[in-house]
């Protein structure tokens, strides 16, 4: 005995300029009628027969149908390459949901799942590389100008009077990427945010991340103790924010690439101060190593909690200087890693000014 689910995904509804006759397309079937009331996975010859049947019969549909075959036609990542292009448009998804800007647009991104396409295919206003705004603040950060190896692409999204760039960078292919950090700068306070991606692992019945396994762990951990540290000098007195650190970690759950989803990835938030919290806690016997798990992490924030604080700018250390911003773009893509970079000059705050 077996069992097996679906999921549906309800995205969009189109008006029919008619109703479609169910008689008339199975006579346009005739043998094949049946398929119909078919239960189950068609072949692709026969779904094409369905398919070619409906769109006779409602010339209208016809378009929305190739579309959507297209859709479902593309080839899916594998390996690092689906952990990436997911950790991607995630990053991608937090930016625009901390400035209350729709996400429905990135249901359009990939058209493609081809490494030499990915970044060129993420939707959005495209940025002429001229007017990019990190090469002109920030300076020469090697790689991103003088036609250096890193690839780079630049969208720009708005709602009401609320502007943000983000940038897309790496300096390898889709699977040979070793992660994705997303980095937030806010020019206008100096606010400085940089989350890095890790993927739990399923073991059993929990979702489990074991530092000890992670050879680049150690090296991150120093690397963002650092960022904390260079972040506290220049801090105005009127700067109130409710965490200090400028880095963390998101810890996501494994899931399935889908390339029309816009939904954020489900996970946990924590900073660097409070994942070295948790691994002094002493191991207990019969404990295989350090563990970061749901279990043991009673206290996270979540996609709604992170996005909310990051788009009204309470975390984040105030006072980052523009280049260690750049400083830390060019590490990230040294160390392998692409980067999902916010821009933004607005006043944070609570307020919603010039919303829509």
């Amino acid at each position: 005995m077996s069992s097996y689910e679906r999921r549906i995904e309800i995205e969009e509804f189109y008006p029919l300029p008619d109703l479609v006759s169910f008689s008339r397309i199975s006579a346009q079937l005739k043998s094949d009628a049946a398929l119909l009331r078919f239960d189950g996975p068609l072949t692709t010859g026969l779904g094409s027969r369905v398919i070619s049947a409906i769109s006779q019969e409602l010339p209208a549909l016809a378009g929305i149908l190739q579309q959507l075959l297209r859709k479902v036609a593309l080839p899916l990542p594998t390996g690092n390459a689906t952990e990436n292009s997911i950790s991607q448009r995630d990053a991608s998804n937090v930016l625009l949901t901390a400035f209350s800007m729709g996400r429905d647009i990135i249901r359009e991104w990939p058209s493609s799942v081809d490494s030499d396409r990915f970044y060129r295919d993420i939707p959005g206003e495209a940025v002429p590389h001229e007017d990019d705004l990190i090469r002109n603040d920030m300076g020469y950060v090697p790689g991103w100008s003088h036609g250096g190896s890193i690839d780079y692409t630049i969208r720009r999204y708005g709602r009401g009077e609320r502007k943000l760039l983000i940038y897309y960078a790496n300096a390898r292919e889709l699977e040979r990427q070793t992660g994705v950090d997303l980095i937030y700068w806010n020019k206008f306070h100096g606010s400085f945010v940089l989350v890095q991606y890790k993927k739990f692992n399923s073991s059993g019945e929990e979702l489990t991340y074991w530092p000890d396994s992670d050879k680049n762990f150690g090296r991150e951990l120093s690397r963002m103790r650092t960022i904390d540290d260079a972040c506290k000098t220049n801090v105005r007195h009127d700067d109130i924010h409710l965490i200090q650190s400028a880095t963390f970690f998101k810890f996501c759950d494994p899931v399935p690439f889908d390339p029309g989803t816009q939904d954020l990835v489900p996970g946990m938030y924590l900073s660097r101060e409070h994942v070295e919290a948790l691994m002094e806690v002493d191991l207990q016997p019969g404990q295989k190593g350090r563990r970061i798990d749901y279990r043991s992490t009673p206290r996270y924030l979540n996609n709604t909690l992170f996005t909310g604080l990051l788009g009204d700018g309470w975390i984040g250390t105030r006072g980052a200087a523009t280049e260690l911003v750049a400083q830390q773009i060019e590490t990230s893509t040294r160390q392998g890693r692409a980067v999902v970079a916010g821009v933004s000059s607005d006043r944070l705050g609570n307020s919603r000014v010039g919303s829509a």
